[in-house]
């Protein structure tokens, strides 16, 4: 099976979208994928003409049920239908990857502000959200402003800022703290904050403290991916957001993603 998979994963696009896509066909699958004028990019599209652009071509199964299905869990799995926002509202995605969640963000007439360090994956963003402009460039968040090592593991969405095993590459990225990333995008108020950043996530708080009092609602990914030992960051996490004002007002516990709440707004 690792052979097959090893050949699958790396014949020419057209020839892998090809199988794809009659494989799809006999297992009843909902989704077709197709190569673009990108060699780097595919767009996969589902019976309900909904499109979506990704960069790497094992995740395409994500949407076998429908790219609204897989966009509809995600916002569940975040507790996104537990936060009350309107039009205008500001959404700072960290963690973004393909920009998801910019679909849901775009329905609700939400400002978004996609966070991702993995350079194909702003390319996908900008294309799925902003229409194909240069509307982000890749970055990552942090507690001080600074240049650090990226341990890239894009292919599984792992990538991280803590250095962790079986990584594909090690690169530089620019990194900046909440604080700095709001003053450069004019951001007076944020209505949700996600932080899923595969075990960076206290790093990002400890940040973000100065500006906690703009923030409405945050929603975490604590699950067990920091670093070589997959610790959980939850305890680091809570400690900062309770001692800031927020509490926990819902979970979704199968990701461990909470939902925090600034009782003071």
């Amino acid at each position: 099976m690792k052979l097959y998979n090893c050949i699958y994963d790396n014949i020419p696009s057209s020839l892998f979208c090809s199988l794809t896509n009659c494989r799809n066909l006999i297992r009843g699958k909902k989704h077709r994928i197709h190569t673009t004028e990108n060699k780097h990019l595919y767009s996969v599209t589902d019976h309900d003409n909904e499109q979506i652009i990704i960069c790497r071509r094992n995740r395409h199964n994500l949407y076998k049920r429908g790219i609204s299905s897989r966009l509809d869990k995600l916002v569940k799995e975040y507790l996104f239908d537990m936060v009350d926002c309107e039009a205008g509202d500001v959404f700072i995605d960290c963690g973004a990857n393909i920009g998801e969640l910019g679909f849901w963000a775009k329905k609700n007439e939400l400002r978004y502000f996609p966070v991702e360090p993995e350079n194909l994956e702003v390319e996908c963003c900008n294309r799925n959200i902003f229409g194909g402009d240069p509307e982000f460039k890749s970055s990552a968040l942090w507690n001080e402003n600074c240049l650090l090592e990226l341990y890239s593991k894009p292919n599984e969405g792992d990538s991280s800022l803590v250095k962790m095993n079986n990584y594909s590459t090690i690169k530089k990225i620019e990194a900046v703290t909440l604080v700095t990333f709001i003053e450069k995008n004019d951001i007076q108020r944020i209505q949700i904050l996600k932080i899923e950043a595969e075990g960076a996530e206290p790093e990002i708080l400890e940040g973000a403290v100065p500006v906690l009092d703009r923030v409405t609602y945050i929603s975490v990914d604590c699950g067990p991916e920091r670093g070589i030992s997959k610790e959980s960051t939850f305890n680091e996490v809570n400690r900062i957001l309770s001692g800031n004002g927020f509490e926990i007002v819902h979970a979704e516990m199968n990701r461990l993603v909470f939902l925090y709440k600034n009782m003071s707004l």
